[in-house]
């Protein structure tokens, strides 16, 4: 049995070290799930992903075991907090586009908010690309958490009038420059805006399907 499962599989029965404010929080208050994933990645940082299990999350943001278990339901889902919101934040920006924008122009506009998010967090998105990166698990829901926005944009085009071929294509093409251009971004000048450099990753793929 893994060390994550024998954490999991072990009662709890006494109270982790609370943190900080001498009080151990429970998960009705507010963003529980948010400082978990804060405290998970802080420990990704110091310790990696693979030592780190769900007990130490919850003792770093001052939790009982049984609450991170509650909220996910391994450690594997932690790199992914925030992704459902990220899909609806996507689908209300490209509702809230110009009615005479294009699928494209309405998916642009939408990606283009999200880089400007993206941009004020840059060691956090380095540092969940590298945990990641260095998992083979983490890396096939990270391809399946990308299918899912793919959907999930593609519907909201759909609903703008674009048919199915057509908005599969554009979200496709949108969310693949997007994560393209994040890691160049990461992988370059910090000063360097994100925004442009997905503008450069959609310039390049209108100049190789043109071509």
């Amino acid at each position: 049995m893994s060390a994550e499962a024998s954490e999991r599989a072990r009662p709890t029965t006494s109270c982790p070290a609370a943190i900080n404010s001498g009080t151990t929080a429970e998960p009705t208050q507010p963003d529980a799930r948010g400082r978990l994933a804060q405290a998970a990645f802080e420990l990704y940082a110091e310790q990696g992903y693979e030592r780190t299990t769900g007990a130490e999350i919850a003792r770093r943001a001052g939790m009982h075991e049984r609450s991170f278990f509650r909220l996910f339901s391994d450690k594997r889902e932690v790199p992914f907090h925030g992704m459902e919101q990220v899909a609806l934040e996507f689908a209300s920006n490209i509702r809230q586009a110009p009615p005479e924008a294009t699928a494209i122009q309405a998916t642009r506009l939408a990606v283009e908010e999200r880089c400007r998010l993206i941009q004020q967090s840059r060691a956090h998105a380095k540092l969940r690309r590298e945990v990641v990166s260095g998992s083979a698990d983490l890396r096939e829901r990270d391809l399946a958490k990308h299918g899912e926005l793919v959907d999930a944009i593609a519907a909201e085009l759909q609903e703008r009038g674009a048919d199915k071929m057509a908005s599969t294509l554009v979200a496709e093409s949108c969310v693949m420059g997007m994560r393209i251009a994040v890691g160049a971004w990461l992988d370059g000048d910090q000063d360097t805006e994100l925004v442009d450099v997905f503008g450069a990753a959609m310039a390049e793929l209108a100049t190789l399907v043109g071509g």
